[in-house]
């Protein structure tokens, strides 16, 4: 099945057909209960899954979504309560990567037909500061399995990659301060029958 890349693309029926389909994680998503399990493990669990994410392809959690061994007392979709602080609860659940881990989610929520309950979403991308690990320094990926921890040699090359884009970026920074000063320059230096050709430099430069 061709899985959603945006959080637009997520819809209840999507949900519900994977949730019949008998669907729990993939390399792409994972299901999970309430936000504010009483699990101890529960916000240890979040930060490895969100550093797995992170540090691979990205992909979704979606809570809301009972466990199969739940799913005699409870419908496996029972959703969780609507309120303004489930993004910040989901940040603070997840403090304990490093780095910190950027995430969005779907505003409003996904409505539960008949219910006042939603299915809260949020999308974890492929972060340029790859890799994170969690608080207990260890490094997760994701895969069709779910979270597998990485070798020492996808560690070092992620590592390797880091340094890389963080030189290519303070390279691009360098170029951008030098152009700005040739617009600043040619600025004060052109006569009033160069104004349009200046106009269009610095539009090109934004």
């Amino acid at each position: 099945m061709r899985m959603p890349t945006e959080l637009n693309g997520w819809s209840y029926e999507l949900i519900e057909k994977l949730v019949h389909e008998g669907y729990l994680e993939t390399d792409q998503f994972d299901f999970k209960g309430e936000l504010n399990s009483k699990d101890p493990k529960h916000a240890e669990n979040l930060t490895k899954i969100s550093c797995a994410f992170a540090n691979t392809v990205g992909g979704f959690i979606v809570f809301g979504i009972a466990d199969l061994d739940q799913a005699s007392r409870i419908p496996r979709i029972f959703g969780t309560t609507l309120h303004a602080g489930l993004a910040k609860e989901f940040g603070e659940k997840i403090r304990g990567a490093s780095p910190n881990i950027l995430f969005d989610f779907r505003n409003p929520p996904i409505q539960v037909p008949a219910s006042t309950k939603v299915l809260f979403l949020v999308h974890i991308g492929q972060s340029p500061d790859r890799p994170h690990m969690t608080a207990d320094g260890k490094f997760w990926k994701r895969t069709n399995e779910g979270n597998k921890l990485m070798s020492y040699e996808e560690i070092r090359e992620s590592f390797l990659h880091y340094e890389e884009r963080r030189h290519k970026i303070k390279h691009l920074y360098l170029e951008l301060v030098e152009i700005r000063q040739m617009a600043q320059s040619s600025d004060r230096s052109a006569g009033p029958n160069s104004a349009i050709s200046i106009s269009a430099y610095r539009n090109d430069i934004t």
